[in-house]
Formats: C-alpha cells, sequence, structure tokens
C-alpha cells in the first residue's frame, strides 16, 4: 500500500497488469524495457539491480536503488521474483553537493595557487626593484660624491672644514652601510674593504684610482683584487673581473 500511495495509484490500475505496465513505470518507455529484461534475466536466475529515477505528480523528481532478485524453493526452483526499490534520493544529493563542494574547492585552490604565484612574482620584482635603487645610489655616491670627498680632504683645509668633510663621510657611511652588507650577500666572503674595491672595480675605476680614492697604495689595491678573484672562483681564468662583477647583478 505504501508504495500505491506513493505514486498516487488505486488497485484497479495494478491488478492483473505486467509489472512494467504498472504506475510506477509509466512514466517512460526506456524504463518499462529496461524493467522487461531485468524480470527476464531475473527469471533466469540473476539479482539485478540497477539505478531509475521517478517524477512524482507534484514535480519532485527522486532517484531509487532497484532490484529484482528470484526466490528458489527447496528444490532450486524459481518460484517467485521480489522486486525492491529502495529510495536514494537523499544519498545522490548528498553526493552530488559533495561533489560540486569539491570542485568549488579546486576551483578556490587553484585561485589561491594563482594569487600565491602572482604575489611572488610581485614581491620578486619589488626586490629586484629595490635592489636595484640601493645599487644605484652606492653608485651615485661612489662616482658623484665619494671621489670629489677625497679630493676635497686632501686639500688645505682648516680643522673645522677637516671635521665637516669627516662628518659628512661618515654620515654617508651610515647610510649606505645597510645597502653594502644587503648587497654583499651576493659576494662570497668578501672583506670590507674588499667589498669596497670590487664596487669600485664595477664602476670602472682603475688601480690607481681606487688607490686615490681609498688613500692607499697601487700594490695593495692589486693584492686585494687578486684575492676578490680567488674568492670569487676567477683565479687562473680569462674572465673579466669588472664584467662577472656586473654580471652579478642580472
Amino acid at each position: 500500500k505504501t508504495a500505491m500511495d506513493f505514486v498516487e495509484a488505486k488497485q484497479e490500475k495494478i491488478d492483473c497488469k505486467p509489472f512494467w505496465k504498472t504506475p510506477w513505470w509509466a512514466h517512460s518507455p526506456e524504463e518499462q524495457e529496461r524493467l522487461k529484461r531485468a524480470i527476464k534475466e531475473a527469471a533466469s536466475g540473476k539479482l539485478i539491480r540497477f539505478e531509475t529515477k521517478y517524477s512524482r505528480s507534484n514535480g519532485h523528481k527522486m532517484s531509487f536503488d532497484f532490484s529484482v532478485k528470484p526466490v528458489r524453493d527447496s528444490k532450486g526452483n524459481i518460484v517467485l521474483l521480489i522486486a525492491e526499490g529502495r529510495d536514494i534520493t537523499a544519498l545522490k544529493s548528498a553526493v552530488e553537493d559533495l561533489r560540486n563542494r569539491e570542485l568549488e574547492l579546486q576551483v578556490q585552490s587553484r585561485r589561491l595557487e594563482e594569487a600565491n604565484v602572482a604575489l611572488k612574482v610581485l614581491l620578486k620584482q619589488m626586490e629586484n626593484k629595490k635592489r636595484e635603487d640601493e645599487e644605484s645610489i652606492l653608485s651615485n655616491v661612489r662616482q658623484l660624491v665619494s671621489p670629489y670627498l677625497e679630493r676635497l680632504k686632501r686639500s688645505n683645509l682648516d680643522k673645522d672644514q677637516k671635521i665637516l668633510v669627516d662628518m659628512i663621510e661618515n654620515n654617508l657611511g651610515h647610510i649606505t652601510s645597510p645597502m653594502v652588507r644587503r648587497l654583499s650577500s651576493s659576494v662570497l666572503n668578501l672583506t670590507p674593504m674588499e667589498i669596497r674595491i670590487s664596487h669600485l672595480v664595477k664602476e670602472g675605476l682603475t688601480n690607481k684610482e681606487i688607490a686615490e680614492i681609498l688613500g692607499t697604495s697601487l700594490n695593495t689595491v692589486t693584492t686585494h683584487r687578486y684575492k676578490i678573484r680567488t674568492k670569487l672562483g676567477l683565479k687562473n681564468k680569462g674572465i673579466n673581473l669588472r664584467s662577472y662583477l656586473m654580471s652579478l647583478e642580472e
């Protein structure tokens, strides 16, 4: 009776009719043919099971796990077929919701990965820009300020003027020293003097010009250049030191 109430069927519409012509299957000729084949196979001794759909009069669509099971007597003869339909509408809906949620999570995950990649690219660009700006500041200080300060220090200055020049030089050192520390990470294990000479070499200054700027001897600069080449793995190699130092920025 529950099954009849489900399809809003009366007894007279069911009695003496093949099962596939009852109201449960009248909604689909294809499903009727499918049931006929299932009954035939079940009558031969097989358990038949398949999923089918049904639309109620109110338009509500439902899913069923349907089976036709053969029943045998004590002699093994098939005497009965039991048809059973289990409502799996809620289960199908839950599975569909789960699948949609998984797809949504996959989309969100891809978007997050894309945003993460974009952020990494942006951070790298910002890092490169910061490095370029620091290099530019250091280069300008060394080319446009330091040489003139050195010349000024060697000129006939009185005591107060020398103090002011020293203060300017010290303040420039304080301003640029953090940049030097960061930028020197690309130069392997160089001493502060070797780092200064490396930057001056990179700017295209000769050994003589470097010696004058740093207030040291030409021989000292030559020795430091030799140590720089050794630490950078350029010893006994025909690689131009300035070109190599410039390539570290690329």
